[in-house]
């Protein structure tokens, strides 16, 4: 086919990381559905929807206006994330630019100053140990394993459904997952580490990984419309082969469940999401582990080369360790403060022990040295007693 029938999928082969090219294609498409009209069924586009979407791109590049439709794109996003808004103009602007319709700098500062204005607009809920728990009561095993590993690791969403098999270590302590650089935000390489519940829920999904692959084949259209499976599910190597949607709708699923979900009705987002494991990560493990080392683990790039010139790998597992008590959910936190607890004890005790046999050791060295020195006068005795012999006996020749 002619890349000029394809004005979406030419635009995004620019880009190297399917992430990027996800998000881009998200953002092109709400474009298109305010000029045209919703031509998507669910949140992500099926085959033959993304082949809509294609042709009406083909029909409006021929004789856009651009002014009037950015304009009527900048007033539909007037409720939409103020970061989110500005992502989506930027991406349109850039994909009107490539296909030869670029806009004065004027005109865009324009439009831009009408884009929603502040920082995160959604008001978040709190997420703690009990409530990520309560959630985990409503997941299967592939969801547990997801929300464990996330909350335990740090990892971008994004950047655990990338990660094949082969690049996940649970024999380790603590157990690794290699983040490559063309799956990491940062585009850097990093390891993160996963605590010890992660690692048992990951094994029991394994387990049954395959089975659970064989039965979405084949399933529904509404399935695959929906980013639960696709047609390469069973040759797919990732350790958790499924859309960042599909899991959004086991976590929302989870929440209506547990009775935690509920809409800003600013944003109309969930005041609980799935990225708040990440920030559930971030302000736990830094109650362990000194907080460079916890963002570099977390792939914030401001952190990263510095962390990771100075420490070893072994060094940042060791940190690890001493983060991941508070990284436990389905443990009490008493249990965990009791831990902490009979740690202190435990290093008071050891001090202490410790004391005591550097004393034994002192005595065993003044022990040793009275010795020898026993040692050294016997043998003074025994030449003076064999002096004392000879003399005896040259007296008794003599006479």
């Amino acid at each position: 086919m002619d890349p000029a029938d394809l004005p979406i999928a030419t635009f995004l082969d620019q880009f190297s990381k399917p992430s990027t090219r996800s998000a881009y294609r998200s953002h092109i498409l709400s474009y298109v559905d305010c000029m045209a009209g919703p031509q998507r069924a669910g949140r992500t586009a099926t085959t033959e929807e993304l082949a809509t979407y294609e042709a009406l791109a083909v029909r409006y590049l021929r004789a856009p206006d651009i002014m009037r439709d950015l304009s009527r794109f900048v007033r539909d996003m007037g409720k939409a994330p103020a970061h989110t808004a500005s992502l989506r103009f930027s991406v349109v602007i850039d994909f009107l630019a490539f296909h030869g319709h670029e806009i004065r700098d004027r005109d865009r500062k324009s439009l831009a100053n009408r884009l929603p204005k502040g920082g995160t607009q959604t008001v978040e809920g709190d997420l703690d140990h009990e409530k990520i728990a309560a959630l985990l009561r409503y997941m299967d095993i592939r969801g547990r394993a997801v929300c464990l590993t996330l909350a335990s690791g740090g990892m971008r969403i994004g950047e655990l459904l990338q990660v094949p098999l082969r690049d996940v270590n649970l024999e380790t302590t603590p157990a690794e997952i290699l983040l490559r650089g063309h799956t990491t935000k940062t585009g850097a390489p990093r390891t993160a580490f996963i605590s010890t519940e992660a690692v048992t829920t990951i094994t029991l999904w394994l387990q049954v990984r395959e089975e659970t692959l064989d039965r979405s084949i084949g399933r529904s259209s509404a399935l695959v419309r929906h980013g639960c499976t696709t047609e390469k599910d069973q040759h797919d190597d990732r350790l958790f082969p499924f859309s960042p949607n599909c899991i959004r709708d086991v976590w929302n699923g989870a929440l209506k469940k547990a009775g935690f979900y509920d809409i800003d009705p600013r944003t109309n987002r969930t005041t609980l999401h799935i990225h708040m494991l990440r920030k559930f990560y971030l302000s736990q493990a830094k109650l362990g582990a000194p907080e460079e080392i916890i963002e570099a683990l977390a792939g914030h790039a401001g952190y990263l080369s510095g962390a990771y010139r100075r420490y070893s790998k072994k060094q940042m597992a060791e940190y690890y360790l001493k983060a991941e008590p508070h990284l436990t959910v389905l443990v009490p936190l008493e249990y965990i403060e009791l831990q902490g607890e009979v740690a202190g004890k435990l290093s008071a005790h050891s001090d202490l022990l410790q004391e005591v046999m550097a004393k034994n050791l002192r005595n065993e060295a003044e022990v040793a040295r009275l010795k020898a020195q026993m040692g050294l006068l016997t043998e003074l005795l025994q030449e003076e007693r064999m002096v004392e012999v000879a003399r005896a006996l040259v007296h008794d020749e003599n006479e």
